[in-house]
């Protein structure tokens, strides 16, 4: 049996088990998903506001299609969440002011004279809109000469518990795809909780796999008063008031370090050849990426790392990969890759399923290595001897000198079906050197007697 990814099986509405078993964060307000990384934090202290306004954390996933971003903390009111966003690549604002106008959407009229301490391309403001159910969207995108390309109201996900709502914002970010957003307004229970969204890189104009990207999030009330609270930095202990020059306050930088938007993996998929499973994958783009580790499980819970391939580093043209995982024994296993960048982060693909059958008939291989021994051109007084079972059977492994006289009896006991090796090692049974004979006998009450005998040679 093999198994490809991308597949259709979670098409069962348990958001809760597609968790457990994909890498890709779950849009619910709660930020407990693995595959998230930690991009910047709270760290002034700031309280502006008050206690009922709280950040905490950015988190950040990209799968190479879609920006996963978690903002734990919480507001009240008719306070906002900014979200400013700066692609590299993409020229917004630079160092200009906003310079949005008194009939933009929601609380961005009121942002004209602000201006941030790195280049905003595309911008959120959310808000629960004094109420204990809403939790209102609005957007806008700037350019560098006008400097409002687009702005609107973009819907309302209608939940401040963690149910999520998806809504087109290509009329104002002007690519193509959904935001998808979920809130839930109980940090001061769990702070864990708070504004979780995707968002896919087709959805902003102009940028594609190739960009970094910025971000800078602060509270503001609805009239663009912005607060000290935001992540990253700490602009000091009062407010920073109305159209603030955030370029020329202390306490920056203002905006996150730059996170690229890395590999995009395609396709995962693997096929079997007797005992060996065949893996392959393919990238689209990949952004910094410097390893692929290969790892298999047979429980999904203990992984091992079984190989590993050097990635492309940066290409933006479609890559192939292949690993073969040899020898296996049969039985159920999963493989998934982790995929490690240059800057040492990693995230991890989603998990293959491959069954190894029974082998269909008895065999036994020719001992590995032949002759072997120890003298001045070898030095292993080892030998492998390989056989198959396609069921339960009682196994029989003997030993023979040149004359045909019996020396030792190996094996004497019932084997279950599938892939074995006996590690025969000449001076625990302390042998000469010469040439020797091993039979190999297996049977079993439906498949008959199966024998075979195979020579060997032992140099001393």
């Amino acid at each position: 049996m093999t198994e490809t990814y991308p597949n259709s099986k979670w098409g069962y509405g348990k958001l809760d088990i597609f968790a457990a078993m994909s890498s890709v964060p779950v849009v619910d307000g709660y930020m407990s998903d693995p595959a998230y990384s930690n991009l910047a934090y709270f760290s002034s202290g700031r309280n502006g506001f008050g206690d009922d306004n709280d950040l905490k954390t950015i988190k950040y996933y990209a799968d190479g299609t879609n920006i996963y971003l978690g903002i734990t903390g919480e507001i009240t009111s008719n306070d906002h969440i900014l979200i400013f966003f700066n692609f590299s690549g993409y020229v917004g604002r630079g160092s200009n002011t906003l310079g949005n106008s008194s009939s933009d959407a929601g609380v961005f009229k009121y942002l004209g004279g602000a201006k941030m301490d790195f280049d905003v391309d595309f911008a959120l403001a959310l808000n629960e809109g004094v109420s204990s159910t809403n939790f209102y969207i609005d957007a806008c995108r700037y350019g560098s000469g006008t400097p409002v390309l687009a702005h609107g109201y973009i819907g309302n996900v209608g939940s401040q518990l963690g149910a999520s709502n998806s809504f087109d914002v290509s009329a104002v970010f002007g690519g193509t795809g959904n935001l998808t957003m979920a809130y839930h307004n109980g940090f001061a229970a769990d702070t864990l909780r708070g504004v979780e969204l995707s968002i896919p890189i087709s959805a902003f104009a102009g940028v594609d796999n190739t960009n970094n990207l910025q971000l800078f999030v602060i509270i503001t009330n609805n009239t663009g008063f912005f607060s000290n609270e935001c992540i990253p930095g700490d602009p000091g202990a009062s407010n920073p008031d109305t159209n603030p020059d955030f370029s020329a306050l202390t306490g920056g930088p203002f905006h996150t370090g730059s996170s690229a938007l890395p590999v995009e993996l395609s396709t995962f998929y693997a096929s079997v050849k007797g005992r060996d499973v065949f893996l392959n994958w393919t990238t689209i783009t990949e952004i910094n990426s410097k390893l692929f580790n290969i790892e298999r499980s047979t429980d999904g819970l203990l992984w091992m790392t079984i190989g590993e391939i050097e990635a492309a580093g940066n290409s933006y043209s479609i890559r192939n990969y292949s690993f073969i995982d040899r020898n296996l024994n049969h039985g159920q296993f999963k493989y998934r890759l982790k995929i490690i960048d240059n800057d040492g982060s990693f995230k991890y693909s989603d998990e293959i399923n491959v069954s190894v059958n029974l082998p269909i008939e008895y065999a036994v291989n020719q001992n590995y290595p032949n002759p072997f021994g120890t003298t001045n051109y070898l030095d292993n007084p080892s030998t492998r001897i390989e056989y198959q079972l396609p069921t339960d059977s009682k196994v029989k492994l003997e030993l023979y000198d040149v004359l045909g006289n019996l020396i030792y009896v190996l094996i004497d006991e019932s084997k279950s079906g599938g892939y074995h090796f006996y590690e025969l090692n000449a001076n625990r049974l302390g042998l000469s050197s010469g040439v020797y004979f091993y039979r190999f006998s297996a049977e079993n009450s439906s498949k008959g007697i199966f024998t075979k005998v195979n020579k060997m040679i032992y140099i001393k």
